[in-house]
């Protein structure tokens, strides 16, 4: 599975000596001429071999430098507008009046926050926090912004004494999942559902494995939430243009709620 996401990381792990790094870093500078470049084109200008792009390749999990085009290409589909979840027609309002597109931003936040209130089970809440309680090991599994999400509440639990696990690394995480047995709890978090699209087969490993499955979404509903032990909803409405903000404030709230159960007083 392709992930820009796993490129930054790199970066952010490396200095700019590392030949990795400075493959990433030609490639995101010249995303446009990446589908019609060769493997020796891109190797000459990186200053590396043809079998220094193929490694590299391999170690992002692409099958081949083929594969590094065929997603750069379809990525590069998107405007830059699209990956913030904003239509052409936002993305012109902002340009045209942003203090008014700044208080729809704003409503639309508020409106999803009230969304949360309203529409939180107290009791589903806290039989999924016991179940986080007495499981004795539990994997928090994100993408992207929901990986920070994940991270967040790991850190939060922690203060609670309750360690969990975020595994970043996907062999790492396929590891973890094949040796799941029924005191393994594992809860993923997606906004919208976008993991189902991204890797429907590590959702199968999930909700296959001997774990107790949970899903935390907004209100994402089709064929794959159904696999799952447990599909939590913290909206009754799926708010595309901002992103996770409903599911910080949800996490924010059961983490709290689960320290007042759980924690030391």
């Amino acid at each position: 599975m392709f992930d820009y996401q796993n490129f930054l990381k790199y970066l952010n792990a490396h200095d700019e000596n590392d030949t990795y790094f400075r493959i990433i870093l030609y490639i995101l500078n010249h995303q446009e001429k990446i589908p019609t470049m060769s493997i020796s084109e891109l190797a000459d200008e990186c200053f590396v071999s043809a079998a220094t792009i193929s490694r590299f390749c391999k170690h992002f999990n692409l099958h081949s430098y083929a594969t590094l085009k065929k997603e750069i290409a379809a990525a590069k589909k998107f405007s830059n507008f699209q990956g913030l979840r904003m239509s052409k027609k936002e993305a012109q309002h902002i340009q045209s009046n942003p203090q008014e597109y700044l208080q729809f931003y704003a409503n639309e936040i508020k409106q999803s926050i009230d969304d949360v209130v309203s529409h939180l089970n107290h009791a589903e809440i806290d039989r999924l926090l016991q179940n986080i309680h007495e499981a004795q090991e539990v994997i928090l599994i994100g993408y992207s912004s929901t990986l920070d999400l994940a991270k967040s509440m790991q850190t939060s639990l922690m203060m609670s004494n309750k360690i969990t696990v975020v595994p970043e690394e996907e062999a790492l995480l396929n590891t973890m999942i094949q040796q799941a047995n029924e005191q393994t709890m594992i809860i993923v978090f997606s906004s919208f559902g976008t993991i189902f699209n991204k890797n429907a087969d590590l959702v199968n490993k999930i909700t296959n494995s001997a774990a107790y499955s949970v899903l935390i979404t907004q209100h994402t509903k089709n064929v794959f939430t159904n696999f799952f032990d447990q599909t939590i909803h913290a909206t009754s409405n799926n708010y595309l243009q901002i992103g996770t903000y409903p599911l910080t404030f949800f996490i924010d709230f059961i983490v709290r709620r689960f320290a007042s159960l759980y924690g030391k007083h």
